[in-house]
């Protein structure tokens, strides 16, 4: 079925959302098209394209050859740096001469950011209009705007940054489902579905998938030509260009391996 009169608006105004850029990764990575994932994301060919290329990065494989990737951190990076780089109000800009004397005595003379700040107030060398504070410099170093690394703060690496977790029953896939919306369990809304897979033979590599919407129990089912992750993310992709993204609001799913790649579509609203 495909939907023609779709009242969905078309996010024309809205800057892309990191997860619509891990979104694009998975349909890249299945073969979409720019113009297939534009319509699966309601946005434009041209957005699509622009984000594509601002987020390609070139690395290298095991054997030393250099290919190109989009990659969600690199576009992300980009486009915080040019959000810093408009307008004119922007502190980042405003302060440039003092992080530069940051950078050098971090990196030079081992003073960490608190005592950069601290110096530069009690010798007048900066107004506090020129400067950052120091909760503001450790943004800027964690999200790599500065030449400054948290390896280079010496305070800092020494502080226990993980806490240990029990493992033994940790998920592999998805959110888990105990932290669905009462409203999905109960079935009080349209747009909740349930994917399964159905195999048709212990010998052959064909199986059908299954999306069951849980209101309603419409069944979508579709054959996939094997049961691999990759094949079920390339007909999943499909339906949604037929149906439309806002048709799903969340999926459901087993940790079955063939559906470990969801969360590259369904960042956000995977449960398992």
């Amino acid at each position: 079925m495909t939907i023609t009169n779709s009242t969905t608006k078309q996010n024309i105004y809205t800057h892309i959302s990191y997860a619509e850029r891990c979104q694009i990764k998975g349909f890249l990575k299945i073969g979409l098209s720019i113009n297939q994932i534009a319509k699966i994301l309601i946005r434009s060919k041209s957005t699509i394209s622009t984000e594509i290329k601002r987020g390609t990065v070139e690395q290298m494989d095991s054997l030393r050859g250099i290919y190109t990737i989009y990659s969600p951190n690199a576009a992300e990076y980009k486009y915080n740096m040019n959000r810093l780089k408009s307008g004119k109000k922007i502190k980042f800009l405003q302060v440039k001469e003092f992080l530069d004397y940051a950078e050098k005595k971090i990196l030079k003379n081992k003073w960490s950011p608190d005592a950069v700040v601290g110096h530069v107030l009690r010798n007048n060398k900066f107004t506090r209009s020129e400067i950052v504070c120091t909760k503001t410099l450790y943004h800027y170093i964690d999200s790599n705007l500065l030449k400054v690394r948290n390896i280079h703060l010496c305070d800092k690496v020494k502080l226990k940054t993980k806490i240990a977790k029990n493992t033994k029953h940790k998920r592999k896939f998805g959110k888990s489902i105990d932290l669905r919306d009462p409203s999905i369990i109960d079935r009080l809304e349209f747009g909740h579905w349930e994917i399964d897979l159905v195999i048709l033979g212990k010998t052959s590599s064909e199986a059908l998938l299954t999306l069951v919407e849980r209101k309603t129990r419409y069944t979508i089912v579709k054959l996939v030509n094997n049961r691999t992750s990759t094949e079920i993310c390339r007909v999943l992709a499909t339906i949604l260009c037929e149906w439309g993204t806002h048709v799903f609001k969340t999926i459901t799913a087993d940790n079955g391996s063939e559906f470990s790649k969801l969360t590259e579509i369904f960042e956000e609203t995977y449960y398992a």
